[in-house]
């Protein structure tokens, strides 16, 4: 992998939230899990979160959205934790049930933290206290099938495709990339 390789993964991750795409069925969180574990330490957080900022740019122009939102933040923190997890993966076993615990993992802790925040940043309408989170969390669980789709797609797509690189000679080793940021 090369200089262009976390400008192509920014630009997927960007592009999957751009296109016409079912409710939180896109490539961020597979992404953040395959830059924390493929790219330098700096390009893997740049990796899932400039692709959120290249996209909410477009998403957001011309709106009243603001960028202080605590769904936002946390959004983008969450995709920052999936990330430093990829990163804990590095020199560990990469088999195909490990990498789907990784997503399961990826995609639980975002259903879990951005309900959260939703209905702690009062984005919507629940009532205080345990019945009113509870009914964020249950509103929010007909998206996270796309959640867990998507994330184990692009895990899937990702790592099985930089192994394929590698055993074609297209890309000289396993490890992570040595470029910085």
């Amino acid at each position: 992998m090369g200089m262009a390789t976390p400008f192509i993964l920014m630009l997927i991750g960007a592009f999957s939230r751009l296109v016409p795409h079912p409710h939180n069925a896109v490539a961020i969180g597979g992404l953040a899990l395959f830059a924390g574990a493929r790219l330098s330490r700096g390009w893997a957080l740049v990796v899932p979160l400039g692709a959120m900022l290249l996209s909410d740019l477009v998403l957001d122009w011309g709106t009243d959205v603001s960028p202080y939102l605590l769904s936002k933040a946390t959004i983008y923190g969450t995709y920052a934790v999936i990330a430093i997890v990829g990163m804990l993966q590095r020199g560990r076993s990469e088999a195909p049930v490990r990498l789907v615990g990784l997503s399961l993992f990826a995609s639980t802790l975002f259903f879990l933290t951005t309900n959260f925040a939703v209905y702690a940043g009062g984005d919507a309408v629940y009532p205080a206290g345990l019945g009113g989170l509870g009914m964020c969390y249950l509103a929010g669980l007909p998206f996270v099938g796309n959640t867990i789709a998507a994330d184990l797609i692009i895990v899937g797509l990702l790592f099985k495709g930089d192994e394929l690189l590698a055993r074609l000679g297209l890309r000289s080793s396993m490890t992570p990339v040595s470029t910085t940021v």
